[in-house]
């Protein structure tokens, strides 16, 4: 069953391994923790190194059997809300290293 929709993460895309016609599946970063993990975009093409700010559900992957971090949906399309320019993505890492201590 997945979680609730429409909460928002940043993360960078680290590798992209099937492109489909309904979507991409890929790795993802999370910005903020720093962990890898599946993801799907929904009815997306997005590539390794873009970072994004997304709309996204959590749940059970059955074809890979493990969790995996859905973006978008079927019926309400992609899930990508911004793509951050990589110059911003830089100053934020700096910004966010220096804060957490």
């Amino acid at each position: 069953m997945r979680a609730r929709l429409n909460r928002q993460k940043i993360v960078t895309v680290r590798r992209v391994y099937q492109p489909s016609r309904r979507g991409t599946k890929v790795w993802v970063e999370d910005f903020e923790t720093g962990q890898v993990g599946d993801a799907w975009f929904w009815h997306a093409s997005v590539r390794a190194g873009e970072t994004l700010l997304v709309s996204c559900s959590g749940g059970w992957g059955p074809h890979h059997q493990r969790n995996i971090l859905y973006v978008g949906s079927n019926y309400l399309g992609s899930g990508v809300l911004l793509r951050f320019a990589p110059s911003d993505v830089r100053a934020a890492r700096r910004h966010y290293s220096r804060t957490r201590g």
